[in-house]
């Protein structure tokens, strides 16, 4: 029997083809889905982060300032 002579055979195989390709287009979409959720996790671990400005503060009091420089080579004033 050959699926050219009995159109239920014939019937049967298109379906079981559509079958297969539905099968085939799901697990391409579901390999998209997984590699674009894998590219947005990447993104968002590896972009940078505004970090918050800490500012130190300290109170001025009046006192001698002493400045002390070390160098090497021609010192011109």
């Amino acid at each position: 029997m050959t699926t050219d002579n009995d159109p239920s055979l014939r019937k049967m195989a298109d379906e079981v083809h559509r079958v297969v390709r539905a099968e085939r287009r799901r697990d391409r979409f579901s390999l998209l889905l997984l590699v674009t959720a894998v590219a947005a996790a990447l993104l968002w671990w590896l972009s940078p982060t505004q970090e918050k400005i800490q500012w130190q503060t300290y109170t001025v009091d009046r006192a001698d300032m002493i400045l002390t420089a070390m160098a090497t080579g021609n010192f011109h004033p």
